[in-house]
């Protein structure tokens, strides 16, 4: 015979496997962000002042509110795009082609304009929170076999890797 378990022993063993599942994810996270390159360090010698980084025309990178936007206008646009090429074959040549409203349409802060391509990719155009002048564009691979699109994105702003890792800098 087994003895019976009192439901507080149950709501124990439920609260001690959710507190294991969290520091598991911490534990994750720990690691994954420890793994990530380090930001340069600079040393600067006593009695000196610090000298300022920047590339020329950009003080700094966009930063994260900056990014955000990017990314929410990026997403809606990819997906409308994507739709399209899987249903036709083909890529849609401009914003109405992809049912998406004009490219000033998506602007917002600091999004000035997102725009398809003849080629079936898309423009960001960005003036960032120091008022420099840059662009986002994702470029598609369409894959017929698969039907899969792998996206690709490339920005004209020297330091756009710090705030979008997965973008590479391509000057214009």
């Amino acid at each position: 015979m087994q003895p019976e378990q009192s439901s507080s022993g149950v709501k124990h063993v439920e609260w001690l496997v959710g507190g294991l599942v969290v520091v598991g994810i911490l534990v994750l996270v720990f690691l994954f962000r420890s793994q990530q390159p380090a930001e340069p360090s600079i040393s600067v010698e006593p009695g000196t002042e610090p000298v300022a980084l920047a590339v020329a025309g950009f003080p700094e990178a966009p930063g994260s509110a900056v990014v955000e936007e990017i990314v929410s206008r990026m997403g809606m646009v990819k997906v409308a795009v994507s739709e399209y090429w899987q249903t036709m074959g083909q890529p849609p040549t401009n914003n109405e082609m992809a049912g998406l409203s004009d490219p000033e349409g998506y602007s917002g802060r600091w999004v000035r304009r997102v725009e398809v391509l003849s080629s079936g990719n898309i423009m960001i155009h960005v003036d960032d929170r120091n008022g420099q002048r840059f662009r986002v564009e994702l470029r598609a691979d369409y894959r017929p076999d698969t039907g899969i699109i792998d996206w690709r994105c490339f920005s004209s702003h020297p330091l756009i890797r710090r705030d979008l890792d997965q973008c590479t800098y391509a000057p214009e």
